[in-house]
């Protein structure tokens, strides 16, 4: 089905989520699937806590940071990196602890936080930023090298979010929500962009795109905050493959959570929902699972 006043070519295979975790999460966000745990690492932002999903159980670990956590990534088993609004710190599980690490070289005022970031397939660590008051223009996407310089790779972006890879880790895919397209790049060995360019023009119908991830196979999966779903792509065609209802608003991020990419776990939030939406969609907030038939 082709979506009217829009270049890409769609087909809408429509399926359904189902929740897991009624986590009622503020602003949950940036899941990650730890797979020798078997869990489901996640953020809630407004709510300042890393939290841990257990797969089998659906228990949840929750430990409060005490600030917005943007994103976490995996260091190690037992220890990660969280991207909060003073910059990067590095959090230990066992202990409970947190110590910082480093912060831009444009030191964030306390307007600006760290939002949607993950480990590349180089090592570094891939991160945007944003203002809370999501001031046009206000943030960078970087690639941040182990040694804690940062790279900046696109200045003045909005609400830097989605992040994701191709198969082959040669194609960078980057989501600016309010643009509504997900960009692709490739980086030089001396960190020039190289082959910037469009590859897929969400209607704005779906809703804004959010956090997404990427397939075994190459597809795109995005997050639509707003458009109670995710959606599915061919970056090489800009095409819709599937859409997948969550039957909530505001789907915040995905991720598979198995090696053949037959589970998807889902994040939502219930941030800025009135009474009456609340009352409405009172699952707001949990993760979800979409197993692929």
């Amino acid at each position: 089905m082709a979506v009217e006043g829009q270049s890409c070519r769609t087909i809408k295979i429509m399926e359904k989520a189902k929740l897991i975790y009624n986590g009622k999460a503020t602003l949950g966000e940036g899941p990650i699937w730890l797979e020798d745990s078997n869990e489901l690492m996640w953020v809630d932002i407004e709510k300042t806590t890393l939290n841990f999903l257990d797969l089998q159980t659906y228990m949840n670990q929750e430990f409060l940071i005490g600030q917005r956590v943007g994103f976490a990534a995996v260091k190690d088993t037992s220890t990660f990196y969280l991207g909060t609004q003073e910059g990067i710190f590095e959090f230990d599980r066992n202990t409970s602890s947190k110590k910082f690490l480093h912060q831009p070289p444009t030191k964030f005022d306390e307007n600006i936080r760290f939002n949607d970031g993950k480990i590349g397939p180089d090592g570094a660590l891939y991160a945007g930023t944003m203002h809370l008051s999501v001031v046009e223009g206000a943030g960078t996407f970087y690639k941040i090298e182990t040694n804690g310089e940062y790279i900046p790779l696109i200045q003045n972006t909005t609400i830097a979010n989605g992040l994701g890879w191709s198969p082959d880790k040669k194609i960078t895919y980057f989501i600016d929500t309010p643009n509504f397209e997900v960009m692709a790049l490739e980086l030089s060995e001396d960190n020039l962009i190289m082959n910037k360019r469009i590859v897929i023009s969400i209607p704005q119908d779906y809703g804004a795109p959010d956090g997404m991830t990427v397939d075994k196979d190459g597809n795109v999966w995005i997050a639509h905050w707003g458009g109670a779903k995710v959606s599915q792509w061919n970056p090489d065609k800009n095409e819709c493959l599937k859409i997948i209802e969550v039957g909530v608003p505001n789907v915040t991020s995905c991720t598979f959570i198995d090696h053949d990419c037959k589970k998807l776990a889902i994040t939502t939030a219930n941030f800025g929902m009135s009474d009456k939406e609340l009352n409405e969609y009172p699952l707001s907030g949990g993760i979800f699972l979409y197993e692929l038939k």
